[in-house]
């Protein structure tokens, strides 16, 4: 079985693991994440500072429990959602 690394791990967040990859210094990371906010309203933060980085050929999974915001981080990477801070990298891009 592959061997994985928990990258985040808070309570009533969205959990991500990603499988070991032997990854080189020099290359970017497939998906960069740092410092994403995500909120519908000034009382209601759905995403909190949220940084992860999953390199490439890894085998990621992201889980949580219902209403941690795993469909909003998903829609925020595709572009589906806007968020309020942070940055969003795909293949260093």
């Amino acid at each position: 079985s592959t061997p994985f690394v928990k990258i985040r791990n808070l309570a009533q967040r969205p959990t991500i693991w990603y499988s070991q990859t032997d990854m080189s210094p020099n290359q970017p990371a497939l998906l960069s994440v740092t410092a994403l906010n995500f909120s519908i309203s000034k009382e209601k933060h759905i995403l909190k500072d949220i940084s992860f980085s999953v390199p490439q050929g890894s085998f990621t999974l992201l889980c949580g429990p219902n209403g941690s915001g795993k469909s909003v981080l998903l829609r925020c990477i595709k572009g589906l959602e806007q968020m309020q801070e942070g940055t969003i990298l795909l293949e260093g891009k």
